[in-house]
C-alpha cells in the first residue's frame, strides 16, 4: 500500500505530538507531586504518537507497525472519501486537542466537567439535562478519588493556579 505525504495524513499526529511536547515541557514549572500525573499523561502522548508516526512510514518498520497496531488499516483504501467518517475523525481529533488544553489552562476538574458535558451531548447524542447530571456525578468521582482518597494535587490549570 503506497502512503501519501501530505497534511491531512501526517498534520494531526505531528500536531499532537508538538502539543504533547509543549505539554510535558510546562510539567517542569509543577511541584513534584503536581507534575506525576500531567508528565504520564504528556509520555503516554508522546510515545503513542510517535508509534502512530511511525507506522505511517512506507518503510518495513511503518508496515510492521501498522500490521501489529492495526491489521484493517493495511487494506486498499476504499473508492472515494467517506465525508461522514471523516468528519467524525476530525471531531474526534479536534476534541482530544481541546480536552488537553482545557486540562493544561483550566485544570482537571473543570477540564472533566467540560469535556463529559460535550461528549455526552454531541457525541453521545444526550440531552443536557442528562449530560450534565451525568458529567457533575464524574467529575465528583474524579474530584473523590484522586483529590481526598488518594490525596494527589489536582492540576488546577495555568489560568486558575490554586482555584480548585
Amino acid at each position: 500500500m503506497k502512503r501519501r505525504l501530505d497534511a491531512i495524513t501526517w498534520g494531526p499526529p505531528v500536531l499532537l505530538f508538538a502539543v504533547a511536547v509543549g505539554f510535558t515541557a510546562l510539567t517542569g514549572q509543577f511541584s513534584p507531586a503536581a507534575r506525576a500525573v500531567p508528565r504520564l499523561v504528556g509520555l503516554v502522548v508522546l510515545l503513542l504518537c510517535a508509534l502512530d508516526l511511525l507506522s505511517r512510514l512506507d518503510a518495513p518498520i511503518g508496515r510492521a507497525l501498522a500490521g501489529w497496531l492495526n491489521p484493517a488499516g493495511l487494506t486498499e483504501p476504499h473508492q472515494g472519501v467517506d465525508r461522514a467518517l471523516m468528519a467524525r475523525q476530525m471531531a474526534a481529533t479536534g476534541a482530544t486537542i481541546g480536552f488537553v488544553a482545557a486540562f493544561v489552562l483550566l485544570g482537571v476538574l473543570p477540564a472533566v466537567a467540560l469535556f463529559g458535558v460535550l461528549a455526552l451531548r454531541f457525541g453521545g447524542r444526550l440531552g443536557w439535562r442528562t449530560g450534565l447530571a451525568t458529567s457533575a456525578a464524574m467529575t465528583g468521582l474524579v474530584w473523590l478519588l484522586f483529590g481526598r482518597v488518594l490525596g494527589l494535587a489536582l492540576f488546577p490549570g495555568l489560568l486558575f493556579g490554586g482555584v480548585w
